[in-house]
């Protein structure tokens, strides 16, 4: 009996026939995490409980320093110490084989084949030979392929024909990525965080800070009781060599795929039950060329219409965050509205709020009062003024002893939004009821006010085109996906404003408007579950952190003021960082999708 760890399994098919020879291809086929004859039975069949599988990694020892999680092929050694002139070779007989499977001896030396896919075996084997395995990308990442390999064994005669064959398939594993909200066993950057214990990653060249948008973490079980870390590198045109630096420096294995770099655009749900028990991942409309790659995994189905076209980054991580398995935190501009009008009829709009998207908010200048952000200014005036006269739920006249507005404004008193259409002298003839606020009596000497066009591109004033309504697909679109196990309770508005930009050039000097970016700090792209907290960009506004503490509660969040690395056209927490997150392995992925086995 031979008995080896295996990360990942191996089947036979066919076992050879040959007086005085007796010799097979062994792998881990029943995934115990040994290869004993018990791996023999049911070969040449392909079930959800057993088959040959593969993990995805290109192999480099030099960079990880250990075979640790391949897979093992064993030669078992013939009955005879006499080759008889015979020789053994082993064969990568289709394509996807030659090009992707890997196979390496106990030594880390890369086996290297022929132009035609052949191995000769070194001298007639007087022992077990074990082999270790590896597929150097993931699943479906050209045209399909690779999604299983085809590995033989020959015999060949004294005249070198072919005597007896034994074919191995192989399946690639899929790399399956947890949930945000699972908890974070390391966090990396490209830059300083400044959040206590995240790994900074020494990259050479032009590389810039937005480390989610340059890899992913993901696992790949490979036995019943263990997961391995695979990163997959998304093909950043400005990562510099950071998948170097996760294989030599961090000892991490990986793979890439070439999808631009869109990081912030990928995320998966938590468990959802029996057809998605390793949730399902999300992506936006905007930059979706990940799709296929996720699809050809065939463990976590993808949702793809979360429309993110509107923003000029178009990540969905920019709208939503999973903060835990039961709370969707979702940027919410009707809170931020809300929360400011409180600060401006308290008289604190002169107090400060971190504004603004481009170089010209870094420095001292990222502070801007309240005031400057929400309410429309005529030269060095804001619009702002009292009810001369009391209004009820059905009056169209706004009376002001000293009118400061004008048509097309639009105005806020208490919770009612309202439209200027005229104004003649101390009236102004209005429509109510704006923005799906309804119609409510309002006091003489309540405050009133122009809202500024940052505010209007915000609320749903445009009907078809405001972020709240924007928002409002994201979140129904993820409410489908979500099921009936999540329901309004469990999403978390936090205040959020965004900008609109009819140009926004990048660091390449792309014009990557027009579109709508977070004016202040966004709170949604924070990170989730590090040392038992929840990392978040600090806002500069109080009434804005307050009610942070207070959504998030139990959650321990934590503001980290990183306004000048990460905000100003650079992303925020999440954007800056990538985690590796645990997964849980029971039940296993192949008990838990009904159909891995069948069509994939």
């Amino acid at each position: 009996m031979i008995r080896l760890r295996a990360q990942t399994p191996f089947r036979i098919v066919h076992v050879l026939n040959v007086p005085g020879v007796q010799q097979g291809l062994l792998t881990d086929a029943n995934r115990d995490g040994t290869i004993t004859e018990e791996d023999r039975d049911g070969r040449g069949q392909w079930t959800l409980a057993a088959g040959a599988l593969v993990p995805p990694r290109f192999v480099d020892l030099l960079a990880t320093n250990s075979l640790g999680g391949l897979s093992p092929l064993l030669v078992t050694a013939p009955g005879t110490t006499d080759s008889m002139g015979m020789t053994m070779r082993l064969k990568k007989a289709d394509a996807p084989t030659k090009e992707y499977l890997q196979l390496l001896d106990t030594n880390g030396c890369v086996v290297s084949f022929d132009n035609h896919g052949y191995y000769t075996l070194s001298n007639w084997p007087t022992a077990d030979t074990v082999f270790l395995m590896a597929s150097s990308q993931t699943r479906g990442v050209a045209d399909d392929q690779p999604k299983e390999f085809t590995l033989q064994l020959e015999l060949l005669g004294p005249n070198g024909q072919v005597i007896s064959t034994e074919t191995t398939r192989l399946r690639v594993a899929p790399v399956i990525l947890p949930s945000e909200c699972s908890p974070a066993e390391a966090v990396y950057s490209t830059c300083d965080t400044g959040v206590e214990g995240v790994r900074r990653l020494g990259c050479n060249g032009n590389v810039v800070q937005w480390t989610q948008d340059m890899v992913k973490f993901t696992k790949a079980q490979t036995e019943r009781n263990a997961n391995q870390d695979v990163f997959v590198a998304l093909g950043h045109p400005r990562a510099g060599n950071l998948s170097g630096v996760l294989r030599y420096q961090e000892r991490i294995a990986g793979v890439q795929w070439a999808v631009g770099g869109d990081g912030g655009n990928i995320m998966a749900t938590p468990p959802l039950g029996p057809n998605a028990p390793y949730g399902k991942i999300l992506i936006g409309t905007k930059r979706s060329d990940s799709i296929p790659y996720w699809v050809a995994q065939g463990v976590q189905p993808v949702v793809t219409d979360l429309n993110t076209d509107w923003l000029l980054v178009g990540h969905v991580d920019e709208v939503i965050m999973f903060v835990a398995d039961k709370k969707v935190a979702f940027a919410d501009p009707w809170t931020a509205a809300d929360l400011l009008h409180g600060e401006v009829v308290a008289g604190r709009g002169t107090n400060t709020i971190w504004f603004g998207a481009d170089e010209n908010a870094m420095g001292m200048n990222r502070y801007k009062s309240i005031l400057s952000v929400v309410v429309a200014s005529d030269g060095n005036t804001y619009k702002t003024n009292e009810l001369a006269a009391a209004m009820d739920a059905s009056t169209t006249s706004v009376i002001c002893s000293n009118m400061t507005f004008t048509s097309n404004d639009v105005l806020r008193v208490d919770n009612e939004l309202m439209a200027v259409q005229s104004v003649n002298g101390t009236t102004a003839t209005v429509v109510r009821a704006v923005g799906g606020r309804p119609a409510a009596a309002h006091t003489a000497g309540a405050i009133i006010y122009a809202y500024s066009e940052v505010m209007k591109y915000n609320l749903p004033i445009d009907p078809q085109n405001s972020a709240v309504k924007h928002i409002e697909s994201v979140t129904n679109a993820l409410s489908r996906a979500l099921g009936s196990s999540f329901d309004s309770s469990h999403f978390i508005p936090l205040p959020v404003i965004f900008e609109y930009r009819e140009h926004w050039y990048d660091d390449q000097g792309e014009d990557r408007g027009p579109g709508r970016v977070a004016g202040t700090a966004n709170v949604v792209n924070c990170l989730p579950q590090w040392n038992d907290r929840l990392y978040y960009s600090q806002t500069g506004c109080d009434v804005f952190e307050m009610d942070i503490a207070t959504k998030l509660q139990g959650l321990n969040p934590t503001p980290v003021d990183v306004w000048d690395n990460y905000h100003c056209k650079k992303g925020e927490i999440h954007c800056g960082t990538a985690a590796r997150r645990s997964l849980s392995i029971t039940p296993s992925w192949w008990q838990s999708v009904t159909n891995w086995g069948v069509n994939q």
